[in-house]
């Protein structure tokens, strides 16, 4: 098993120029990869990366990579997407996750992140199995046009709009999806767009449904809640009182807020 270095960057790795796409490619195939480091050492230059046929587990810290387009993973054993490989790479437009190991919406949920995504394929992993994946795809990532290597067509949109706004309640598969996940991308929203009002209504939608039966907060109190977020004046108490709502728990200064 090997540990990408820039030595292994620089000794093995091939270079090459697709003459359909015009991207300079870094190809790292069949190396016997188990981690990503070093990246940092492409200097940002290579609009597709190639890590197939590796022994790569996770996704997590990479460098600040915003010169890349296209990353195929196909053929390894990843688990995982953290959020923060998410974040590294901002104008990523194709993601290939084929054969991989992952297991559940949750495993990915931080894909809504890549807001220029266009392609993306996640065939041959247990999650791609859930009755709700592609719904959940194509809901979340609207700039996406092909899953799996399938267009994504008009009248799936229209469904996967119906499905997500108009029966929330039908949607078991969204508790598998972590608070601090779904939070973190809330702030993120914030950070971009500057301005509550501007915040993600998919990101906030997602949070209450994340609402379930054994949350102990009682109907006049959740009621409470939602009122003090329309009113809410900075991002660290939107925070708290989404965090209140998911979790049920509120600390004593954020009932003086909520009791105003």
């Amino acid at each position: 098993m090997v540990t990408l270095t820039e030595q292994i960057i620089n000794d093995r790795g091939k270079i090459s120029l697709d003459k359909t796409t015009e991207f300079y490619t870094l190809s790292l195939r069949g190396l016997s990869i188990t981690k990503l480091e070093s990246l940092g050492t492409t200097r940002n230059i290579y609009e597709c990366i190639d890590l197939s046929n590796n022994y790569i587990t996770e996704l997590s810290s990479i460098p600040y990579l915003s010169n890349l387009k296209s990353l195929i993973l196909c053929n390894n054993q990843i688990e995982i997407i953290e959020r923060e490989f998410i974040s590294s790479l901002p104008n990523l437009e194709s993601l290939v996750l084929t054969h991989n190991n992952l297991s559940s919406l949750e495993s990915i949920i931080s894909i809504i992140g890549l807001k220029k995504i266009k392609r993306i394929s996640i065939s041959d992993n247990p999650v791609s199995l859930n009755t709700y994946y592609r719904l959940f795809l194509i809901y979340f990532l609207p700039s996406l046009r092909y899953i799996d290597f399938q267009k994504i067509c008009k009248e799936e949109r229209v469904k996967a709009e119906k499905f997500f706004t108009e029966n929330p309640t039908r949607i078991e598969i969204l508790n598998l999806i972590t608070t601090n996940k779904i939070d973190n991308d809330m702030n993120q929203n914030l950070a971009v767009n500057g301005s509550i009002k501007d915040i993600d209504k998919k990101s906030v939608h997602l949070n209450r449904m994340l609402i379930n039966t054994t949350n102990p907060l009682n109907q006049q109190t959740i009621n409470k809640i939602k009122n003090s977020i329309a009113s809410c004046t900075s991002i660290d108490e939107l925070r708290q009182l989404e965090q209140a709502l998911i979790t049920g728990l509120i600390p004593i200064e954020l009932k003086k807020l909520i009791e105003k």
